[in-house]
C-alpha cells in the first residue's frame, strides 16, 4: 500500500524545473523514486536480519563504501568520463557554497542519519520501522508545499493519504 502511495505521490503534476538539463530518460524521477523505495525496503529487511549481530559503525562505513563505488560507476555510465575531469573537480572545489551544501548533506542527512538507523532500527520490528520511514515522502512533500517549490494537488493529496493508510494498517495491526 505504501509503494502504491509513493507511486501516486511521485507522479508529475506539471513540468519540473530542471534548469538546462533534461532528464536522462522519460519519467526518470518517478522511476527512480519507486526504485529507491523498493531498494530501501530491501535495506530495511537486511538491517533487521543482520543488524542485530553487527557493529553499527562498521555497517555504516560499508554501506557508504558500496554506495560511493556504485555512484562513481553510475556517474561514469550516465555522465561520461568528463564529469570526473580536473576542470569539473576544480569547479566543485572552488565553489564554497556547493562544498558547504555537500558537506552538510553528507554529514547530517547521510552519515549521521544512517548511523542512527543502523544503531537503533535493529531493536524494533521492520513493520514498526516502516511506520516511521513511510512518512518520509509525506513530510518531504509537505515541506515542498510549505517552501512553495511544489503545489498541493489532488494527486499529491491522494498519494499522501494512501501512504498514511499504509502507516495506519501497520500501526493498528495486532502485535506479535
Amino acid at each position: 500500500v505504501a509503494i502504491i502511495g509513493t507511486v501516486i505521490l511521485s507522479q508529475s503534476s506539471g513540468p519540473a524545473e530542471a534548469g538546462t538539463l533534461p532528464p536522462p530518460f522519460p519519467f526518470a524521477g518517478e522511476i527512480l523514486t519507486v526504485l529507491g523505495s523498493l531498494l530501501f525496503t530491501c535495506q530495511l529487511l537486511a538491517l533487521d536480519r543482520y543488524g542485530k549481530d553487527s557493529d553499527a559503525a562498521r555497517m555504516t562505513l560499508n554501506m557508504f563504501g558500496v554506495t560511493a563505488l556504485l555512484s562513481i560507476l553510475t556517474g561514469a555510465v550516465i555522465g561520461g568520463r568528463e564529469i570526473y575531469s580536473t576542470a569539473v573537480l576544480g569547479a566543485v572545489l572552488n565553489d564554497s557554497l556547493l562544498l558547504m551544501a555537500l558537506l552538510s548533506v553528507i554529514v547530517f542527512s547521510s552519515v549521521v542519519a544512517m548511523h542512527l538507523m543502523n544503531t537503533w532500527q535493529p531493536m524494533i520490528t521492520p513493520a514498526k520501522a516502516s511506520v516511521v520511514y513511510c512518512l518520509e515522502p509525506v513530510f518531504a512533500t509537505l515541506f515542498s508545499v510549505l517552501f512553495a517549490t511544489e503545489q498541493l494537488t489532488l494527486l499529491t493529496f491522494i498519494g499522501g493519504a494512501v501512504i498514511l493508510c499504509a502507516v495506519l494498517i501497520v500501526a493498528l495491526a495486532p502485535t506479535e
